[in-house]
């Protein structure tokens, strides 16, 4: 709701049902916010709701005609059904519409019924909290009035067919729907009427005047009876006066007359000139349009020429871009197969046991390098202590003994030496002997551990290499597809670059083929608009030439008529009165034929009247009367014309009012798109050229006509003048039948909010009042989040609502 805090109770209209109502089997409306949005096709019954509420409100359609009221019952009962649920306020009176006092417990609000039988029998039942009424529809339309809500208040139910009219009729139909709207038509029919009458009055009162002066001049006459064979001489005189001057006038005129015959001529030659003129420009730019429409075509043909080119070139690339996309796509598989394979368990395994036995082999190869180094060391290594061992036995000295002991500890470095040595030198007496014969036994004993060992490990590198060949030989394949991999992820790699550079050619290939259907479009367009235009100038050298025909039929027309006035007026010279009397001035031919016929008038009766002293005297009584009379009438005359200024003032000031109100609601809603919004009213009393004209103003530009706005500008404006129009009535029920009709998303949304604006300006009016509702009938609103909108309700026909 508008303020986020609001009683639904406020609301006047709550809801509004109908049940077999034309086309409307069961229709249930709830209004639940300050805008309800009816949303439905063309034939779906929008505007039938619409014609409902105000039925229930007690006023006849516009669409139904009376004794017709039958062809509102649907097809599905033999009676149809109008239900309204309205709030009330305790400050208005309802019992005293309804001819009874209702206590305050029935004043919170009440159920209003209208029943419509298959005969046109129609009937109204009123539902308290505590009573039922059956009102009259005149008690209907005056419980209804004290809030201002009638039915035939155009301000606040618009009907269908009122933005078309404001949007494409002619300013006059414009300005009668402005008046009709706000109730100043009817005041200005009668304004118009007291006019008539004044005028006819103020004609009425001549002939009188006339008479009168006739009648005065009689009198003169009789008065002037010792003068009266000099006044009949002066009146001939004048009479013979008159009549030469007529002669004279009659003569003038016929000058005149054949000077505006030769104007006329000299006008038709140049008006004839000027269209030969036109008519040569048009053949040369006939001439121009179609050299250019001859160049457009041929250069139509060389791009179509180059089109077919570009399409062939294009399906070759097609065809190029889709090999190459089915290799990359094959090779790409390849790579995955390939892929797929590696990551097998296996193959890691496998992988894993052939670095073990590499890492082995590279042991056993280290160890036997250690075997053959220790070889060669053992040679030098047991010569030094044999040696010693001879020097020792030819030296017959075993002091030394300890110190080789030491020597051969360190040298032979077996943890055994010790135990054997020092066992054996107790034991035995010979020790040099025994020594040098037990250093040649772990010589021996050394070299048969070495062989052993070194045909250990020749066996175990013999079988770890056997094994190490099998695994590779498994393994083979795998190497043999990770090398493959790589070759295809370079080819993958080249063709990728491939394709991307052959589409990039299709690209710009399609790119040059858009460029050449556009520009063969633009060509169909240029071609066609020049044809049309041909056809145009062609139309216009047609009309030229017939005008230059019928121009110049007038002209020897004109030529026929001179001549003639030319004969008339030789004639009429030859027969002028001879006369000294010089006219400075011709008056009226009609004016002086009438004086001419008062004065024979006057002589015809100065001829036979009789004078006595009675004839003076009722001559002189009709006199008085004709004054009197013509006073009278005069008098009436004054009093018709002050009151008719005083209320063609008030009608003009409150037409102002209302014209400035809509001006500075538009002004206000239409702020965003336009400067300045400009009402204006022309001739407002002479019927024919009355109207009224939308004029509106840019941003720095002048003012322009609602003509030269675009097609959903225009309705958006009627928009704003419809809703403008709802701010002058204080009634708190507002209907819009077409709303948003032909506007597209953004437009539409404008004129939402353009309601929204007037429901707030409604709302700050009339504040102790109602609070507002606006009903908008609308085709559609598609591309508007209405659910966003707190302030707006939707009911879609033929959806369910539920």
């Amino acid at each position: 709701m508008t303020d986020g805090i609001m009683n639904e109770n406020l609301y006047f209209l709550k809801e509004l049902s109908l049940f077999n109502f034309m086309l409307h089997k069961e229709t249930r409306i709830g209004f639940e916010a300050p805008i309800t949005v009816i949303i439905g096709a063309n034939g779906t019954g929008k505007t039938q709701i619409l014609d409902a509420m105000l039925l229930l409100l007690g006023y006849p359609t516009s669409r139904i005609r009376k004794g017709e009221m039958h062809t509102l019952v649907g097809s599905y009962s033999e009676k149809a059904i109008i239900k309204g649920s309205f709030s009330w306020k305790p400050q208005y009176d309802m019992g005293q519409c309804l001819g009874t006092t209702l206590p305050s417990s029935d004043l919170s609000g009440f159920m209003l019924e209208l029943i419509i039988s298959n005969k046109g029998e129609t009937f109204y039942q009123l539902s308290t909290a505590n009573r039922i009424f059956k009102p009259s529809r005149a008690q209907v339309r005056n419980l209804f009035s004290q809030i201002s809500v009638q039915g035939d208040n155009r301000l606040s139910f618009t009907e269908e067919g009122t933005v078309n009219i404001f949007a494409g009729e002619s300013p006059r139909t414009k300005l009668e729907l402005l008046l009709k709207t706000t109730g100043l038509l009817e005041t200005r029919k009668s304004i118009l009427e007291a006019m008539e009458i004044s005028q006819k009055c103020k004609y009425s009162n001549q002939p009188l005047k006339e008479r009168l002066k006739l009648e005065l001049e009689r009198l003169t006459i009789y008065e002037d009876n010792l003068s009266y064979i000099n006044k009949r001489k002066d009146l001939e005189d004048e009479i013979r006066i008159l009549e030469i001057e007529l002669e004279y006038t009659k003569f003038n005129q016929l000058v005149q007359l054949m000077n505006k015959t030769e104007e006329q001529i000299i006008s038709k030659k140049e008006h004839i000139s000027r269209i030969n003129e036109q008519l040569k420009n048009l053949e040369i730019e006939e001439a121009k349009v179609k050299e250019k429409l001859a160049n457009h075509k041929k250069e139509k043909t060389e791009h179509h020429v180059k089109l077919e080119n570009v399409i062939q070139d294009l399906g070759r690339l097609k065809h190029l871009v889709n090999e190459k996309r089915e290799k990359l796509k094959k090779n790409g598989e390849e790579i995955l197969r390939i892929d797929a394979f590696l990551s097998k368990k296996d193959n890691d395994k496998t992988l894993e046991e052939i670095n073990k036995l590499k890492q082995e082999i590279a042991r056993k190869e280290v160890r036997k390098l250690e075997l053959a180094e220790r070889e060669s060391i053992s040679k030098i290594q047991y010569q030094i202590p044999i040696n010693t061992c001879l020097t020792c036995i030819k030296k017959n000295n075993y002091d030394f003994f300890p110190s080789l002991e030491d020597s051969l500890t360190k040298q032979i470095n077996y943890p055994w030496w010790d135990r054997y040595i020092w066992e054996n030198y107790y034991l035995r007496s010979d020790i040099s002997s025994g020594l040098y014969l037990h250093i040649k036994m772990l010589e021996n004993i050394e070299k048969e551990f070495l062989k052993k060992e070194k045909s250990y490990i020749n066996e175990s590198l013999n079988t770890l290499c056997e094994k190490l060949e099998n695994l590779e030989k498994t393994y083979r394949p795998t190497n043999k597809l990770i090398e493959e991999r790589k070759e295809c992820l370079a080819k993958h790699e080249i063709m990728k670059k491939e394709l991307d550079e052959e589409q990039e050619r299709l690209f710009e290939t399609s790119r040059n083929q858009r460029d050449l259907e556009t520009k063969i479009e633009m060509l169909d367009k240029f071609i066609d608009n020049l044809k049309d235009e041909i056809i145009r100038i062609g139309r216009d050298i047609l009309d030229f030439r017939k005008n230059l025909d019928k121009e110049s039929s007038i002209q020897d027309e004109i030529e026929k008529i001179l001549l003639l006035q030319k004969e008339n007026l030789r004639l009429m010279e030859k027969s002028l009165p001879q006369t000294e009397i010089v006219f400075s001035k011709f008056r009226d031919i009609s004016l002086l034929e009438r004086e001419i016929s008062r004065k024979k008038g006057l002589l015809q009766g100065m001829k036979f009247a009789s004078l006595n002293q009675e004839q003076y005297e009722k001559l002189k009584e009709r006199v008085n009367i004709l004054r009197d009379e013509i006073e009278g009438n005069e008098e009436h005359l004054s009093n018709i014309q002050n009151d008719l200024e005083t209320r063609l003032n008030n009608w003009q000031k409150t037409l102002n009012q209302v014209v400035n109100q809509l001006k500075e609601h538009m002004q206000i809603l239409l702020g965003g798109i336009f400067a300045g919004v400009e009402l204006k009213l022309n001739d407002i009393f002479d019927i024919p050229k009355a109207g009224l004209e939308l004029r509106f103003k840019r941003r720095l530009s002048r003012y322009f006509d609602l003509s030269n706005l675009s097609g959903g500008e225009k309705v958006l404006v009627i928009e704003a003048l419809i809703l403008s129009f709802h701010l002058l009535t204080r009634s708190p029920l507002h209907a819009i039948d077409e709303f948003t009709q032909k506007l597209d998303i953004e437009f539409k949304t404008l004129a939402l909010a353009m309601v929204l604006n007037t429901l707030e300006t409604i709302k700050t009016r009339h504040k102790d009042d109602f609070f507002p509702q606006f009903i908008l009938l609308c085709p559609e609103l598609l591309g508007i989040e209405l659910d966003r909108l707190p302030q707006v309700s939707t009911y879609i026909l033929g959806v369910s609502n539920e």
